[in-house]
């Protein structure tokens, strides 16, 4: 038993319960309130699908709520019982994704995969779609569908269905079934006869022939717009002619004034030209030719000048630095005599070999005392270590004896060390003074070796000095002679700079006249162009002027053809309705014959099935 069915955006549905009591239950509503939309809400929700879908009539997104505006998704739960158990399916489908499914039984979750929820409702509801599609669920005008079977067929049908041990059940189901068919064909017929059938036909001539009128009105408009439409494009094309015309006229205009007053300038620099040049182009040329090769003779005689006087430059250069050297070479001498003045270099060798003869003879007695002290170290070592013996003749030796022994070496050892400390002191003062003494040995030499060289050094500066003044005087002459050179070369330069002025001015004169008599030939044409345009501002004026006009009658008419259409889209839609209504009422007329086709089929069922009931009865 189906207990609560609850839609959420389902067809027509936003959110509507229904909850259903044991027994009869009618659901009753106007056409289109979505009663046959409760009916596939419950077949899609206990099987995932309807005949509508199975026949691929509608998409399983056309389920979904689409009006005022469209949703996302739409949801099934129906609540049903079996035996003493409760079931609650849910079923989810979206516009963008898979659909949803899930089974509880007595409030634990089953299942929750689409297709494994049809198969246990299958199991739970011991039929499949196909049985349920024929014998519990009807779309509308398929009512008959039993009735129009031949009877082994409906028997084997039925039997299949309900068992043999259900038949009473059945006749119940037939009974209820025919009750509802008669209800249903008594609203039908109700519904019919409250309907002014004739008057809407009438009602849909009236319309269709105003929207006829309308519409030949708005024909007849559209021609005319389409004919003023041409003559507003003819307008726009010779207004924009005129325009571009006039544009042209005016940029000519524009540009033989600019050629104007640039000949005009051209001609000014002209007769400025001419007032600072009277010569010819040629003459120029000749002038500026002879200046050039006697500006060349003064360069290359001022390049002469200037390498005498770096010649000049280089050589006194030179006898100065020889100056300069000779004076320290003197300078240098001087310093050398002052530093031997009073050396006897036979004194100083003596010396430096008695001072030699003093080292060697130190050195040798250090060396004696060395070996001394080291031969009475060794033997206060063996008279250290030896007891009762002398180390040296092996007599018997005392304790007292040994230690003075070993005393007396040790003094000596000591004695030994300060006449060595002695004789390290006198070698070492003979060994500074034999070095310094052969410094001054040596620097004596070296000093007599430098004093051959600085001979006749007094003569050689009177020499270089005299050198000296020569360069001078030529480099001073050089120099005269250079400078004098250069301001020549200045002034040289200065007129050929002149020159070549005039020459690019007369240069000039002679561009500036063939430009201007190409300008003038340029403005004739521009000026022959501008006659023979006709089109001038009165012209584009009245052209306006028409073209305004003609388009705002265009806008005006355009406008009452709009308002024309809007009419005829509106008697359209009422036509429409009207026709769309009237095809409803012949479904109605359709569905009511074939409903009372159905009763009367079912009045005969009846009757067989209380036959049937009474046949088993008494089988019984």
């Amino acid at each position: 038993m189906i207990n609560e069915v609850e839609m959420t955006n389902w067809k027509t549905h936003g959110k509507t319960t229904l909850s259903f009591a044991k027994g009869t239950n009618i659901i009753i509503g106007h056409m289109g309130a979505g009663k046959s939309s409760v009916v596939d809400a419950i077949s899609f929700g206990l099987y995932g699908t309807s005949s509508a879908i199975k026949s691929r009539r509608i998409g399983v997104e056309e389920l979904i709520r689409n009006r005022p505006d469209q949703k996302s998704s739409s949801s099934i739960r129906i609540c049903f019982s079996s035996g003493s158990d409760a079931y609650v399916v849910e079923r989810e489908i979206t516009l963008n994704g898979p659909g949803k499914a899930t089974l509880q039984k007595n409030g634990v979750y089953m299942q929750s995969q689409p297709k494994r929820v049809t198969e246990e409702v299958e199991k739970v509801l011991k039929m499949d779609y196909d049985l349920f599609s024929r014998a519990v669920y009807s779309e509308q005008n398929r009512l008959d569908y039993f009735l129009e079977l031949n009877p082994g067929e409906r028997k084997r049908i039925i039997d299949n269905m309900l068992g043999l041990d259900r038949f009473v059940s059945a006749n119940e189901n037939v009974v209820r079934i025919g009750s509802r068919l008669r209800e249903m064909a008594g609203e039908s017929r109700k519904l019919i006869e409250g309907m002014d059938i004739e008057g809407k036909k009438k009602q849909v001539k009236e319309v269709g022939a105003e929207l006829q009128s309308l519409e030949l009105q708005t024909e007849t408009a559209r021609r005319e717009i389409d004919a003023l439409g041409k003559e507003v494009l003819l307008l726009q094309d010779k207004l924009r002619k005129a325009k571009g015309e006039v544009a042209r006229k005016t940029a000519l205009s524009g540009e033989t004034t600019v050629i104007r007053s640039r000949i005009s300038v051209m001609q000014r620099e002209i007769e400025e030209i001419e007032k600072d040049n009277r010569l010819t182009i040629e003459e120029i040329g000749a002038v500026m030719e002879d200046a050039e090769k006697k500006h060349a003779e003064l360069r290359k005689s001022s390049e002469a000048a200037m390498r005498k006087l770096q010649n000049a430059q280089i050589m006194k250069g030179k006898a100065d630095e020889a100056i300069s050297t000779l004076s320290k070479n003197i300078a240098e001498r001087n310093g050398i005599v002052e530093r031997v003045r009073g050396m006897d270099p036979n004194a100083m060798e003596t010396e430096a070999a008695r001072l030699k003869r003093e080292q060697d003879a130190t050195e040798s007695e250090l060396a004696a005392l060395k070996a001394q002290r080291n031969e009475a170290l060794k033997w206060a070592a063996e008279l250290e270590k030896h007891f009762g013996k002398c180390p040296l003749c092996e007599s018997e030796l005392g304790e007292k004896k040994r230690q003075e022994l070993i005393s007396s070496r040790k003094s000596l050892v000591a004695g030994f060390d300060k006449a060595a400390e002695e004789l390290r002191k006198r070698g070492e003062a003979a060994r500074e003074a034999l070095l310094k003494m052969t410094k001054q040995i040596n620097t004596w030499e070296v000093s007599s070796e430098r004093l051959k060289a600085y001979g006749n050094l007094e003569e050689r500066m009177r020499a270089a000095e005299s050198d000296c003044s020569a360069c001078e005087a030529e480099s001073l002459s050089a120099r005269k002679d250079a400078d004098a050179l250069s301001i020549k070369i200045s002034e040289s330069t200065a007129q050929l700079e002149k020159l070549k002025a005039s020459k690019n001015a007369i240069t000039r004169k002679m561009a500036y006249s063939r430009e201007i008599e190409k300008l003038n030939a340029e403005m004739l044409l521009k000026e022959k162009e501008i006659s023979e345009i006709a089109a001038d501002d009165a012209v584009l004026d009245i052209l306006q002027k028409e073209f305004t006009r003609i388009s705002s009658e265009v806008s005006g008419r355009r406008a009452a053809l709009e308002s024309s259409e809007r009419s005829i889209k509106e008697r359209s839609r009422q036509l429409a309705e009207k026709k769309a209504e009237l095809e409803r009422l012949a479904k109605l007329e359709e569905d009511l014959r074939t409903k009372e086709k159905a009763i009367e089929n079912m009045n005969r069922l009846e009757m067989r099935s209380g036959r049937r009931s009474r046949n088993s009865g008494r089988d019984s």
